[in-house]
Formats: structure tokens, sequence, C-alpha cells
């Protein structure tokens, strides 16, 4: 997981070498894609960039910050921030493929200055592990296709695309900053308020079964109402919502490489039963197979 010029780690295989060292990206931020067999990564100075990792499969790892050991359980969307300069060692107790986005330090701390309201000794990041962050998956998807296949306008739109990342960030990932799962969305002033808590509700737990009775109780009303005026306000009904918030998902997963070695991996970790299930309903919305989207 991990900046090999900036620590010291034991030896990788010339696979894995060619792997990791592939690295693409303009100006502030550098995306790449790893595959590391178990071993152990020390870096007692830390690393000169943000990291931060997106998992692309299943798979475990510990870190040990200082006294603290952090055990991470890896699913494809498993997100990890390692903030620039922070002593780590990390164990990786199985093979893991993981997307990594490198931030540069002085880049994200020009940004929290830009920021209304910041000072300077408030842009620190923190060290951090969510199961999901869509919005982190969203740019390691879009950032992929756009350093793969350049078009016009490719380095601008990266930059862009590091701006959002590094208000992200300072969003949710410095102390006190409350954690971001899911992308926020704000609703409509005409979406009532039991509607717009259903939203929320689907939106941090759309990896669950989530019944139509349990979202009526998180949005405080009766499921027979919120049926009615979700359709009204949304134009789906709650469950047509939660598919298309697990297949969005997934397709930003595949995107970013996810999938490469199962599929399955990925329609388990946004939440449906098997990879059929995801073929499935990915095709319904999408009209593309994740098949299709991974060749492409």
């Amino acid at each position: 997981m991990l900046d090999n010029a900036a620590g010291r780690s034991t030896p990788l295989s010339d696979a894995t070498l060619r792997l990791s060292s592939r690295g693409l990206g303009w100006g502030p931020v550098k995306m790449e894609r790893r595959d590391t067999p178990p071993a152990q990564y020390a870096f007692p100075e830390g690393v000169r960039k943000h990291q931060i990792f997106v998992s692309l499969s299943s798979g475990r790892a510990r870190c040990a910050r200082g006294d603290t050991i952090t055990r991470i359980e890896a699913q494809p969307g498993t997100v990890v921030v390692q903030p620039a300069g922070m002593p780590a060692t990390w164990h990786i107790e199985t093979r893991l493929s993981f997307a990594v986005l490198l931030l540069d330090p002085d880049f994200f701390a020009q940004v929290a200055r830009g920021c209304p309201g910041e000072a300077e000794g408030g842009i620190e990041l923190q060290a951090a592990q969510r199961e999901t962050d869509l919005v982190i998956s969203n740019i390691a998807g879009v950032l992929s296709q756009e350093l793969m296949s350049p078009q016009a306008g490719s380095q601008i739109y990266v930059e862009g695309l590091a701006r959002v990342l590094a208000v992200h960030l300072l969003r949710h990932y410095r102390s006190g900053a409350a954690p971001a799962l899911v992308l926020p969305k704000q609703p409509e002033r005409s979406v009532p308020p039991a509607v717009s808590r259903a939203v929320r509700y689907l939106e941090a737990h759309f990896t669950e079964e989530v019944t139509l009775d349990e979202l009526a109780r998180a949005a405080c009303c009766s499921p027979f109402y919120l049926s009615r005026r979700f359709k009204r306000a949304i134009g789906t009904t709650p469950f047509q919502y939660l598919v298309r918030l697990r297949v969005d998902h997934a397709r930003h997963l595949v995107s970013a490489g996810a999938g490469e070695r199962s599929l399955a991996d990925v329609a388990r970790a946004v939440g449906f039963a098997d990879q059929s299930h995801l073929t499935r309903q990915m095709k319904r919305v999408l009209g593309v197979t994740p098949g299709m989207l991974r060749a492409a």
C-alpha cells in the first residue's frame, strides 16, 4: 500500500514492481494501481504525499501507527487515508489489489487556506478507514478513465478533480470532522423532510438489506406515506433508488479497476447477492454489464 521511494519495505516480485511503478497524473494528484503480495512495509518517517487507498479486492492488512494498530478487512470500495509524514508500518496479510491517489500536501494546504473560515492550524489530515466513500470511489473511477485515455482538457479536468478531492478530505478526514460514508446530496426545498431523511438513510446503508418498514421508521413516517411521497418527490420508488445507489457504486469501482479478479467481490461489497444479481441490475439501469464496462 505504499510509496516505496519514501520508506523501506521487503522486496517485491518483478511483476508487482511493474504494477506498483505504474503511476499517472498531472500537477497535484497522481494515481497508481498496485497489486501487493503479503509482506511488511515500514515507513519510519512517513511518505511525502497524502495517500488515499481504494481497495479493488478483498483482503486483510494491519497498520501500526505508534502504539495504535488498525486492522483492515478490505472489500472492494474500502477507503484508507494515510496522511503525509505520518510514520506507519503496514503488515499485508493477504494479496491486495488497490488504487492509490497521491495528493500533494502543499496543494491540499493551499485549497484549505482558500476555504472561507479555514485557518492554517485546522488543516491537518487524520489517518482513517471507511467501509465505503462514494465521493472518493467516484474520483478514483473518473481519474482512471482520464489518465488512461487523455482527451482535450484532461489536465485541467484532473486538476479540478484534485481540488474536489482536497475539499472532501478537508470536510471529512481531519480532526473533529464528520465521517463521509457516501456521496452527500442536498435535497431540493420541495422534498418533504421525511423523504430527505429516507434518502440520507439509504445513502448511508445502501450495502445492507433495508426493508420499507425500517426505512419508514428512519424517516419518522408510515410506510404508505413514505412510498407515496418518495415516488412523487424523487421520481422512483425507495427500492429503485437503493438499486441505483448500488449500481453507481459498482460502476465506479469497476472503472477504477475493481473486479479484475472477481466481480462477485464487487457485487457483495455494494450489497448485491452475487455477480449475476449485479449483472442483471447494471444491465437494466445502465444498459451495460460489469464485464462490458471492465473490458472498455
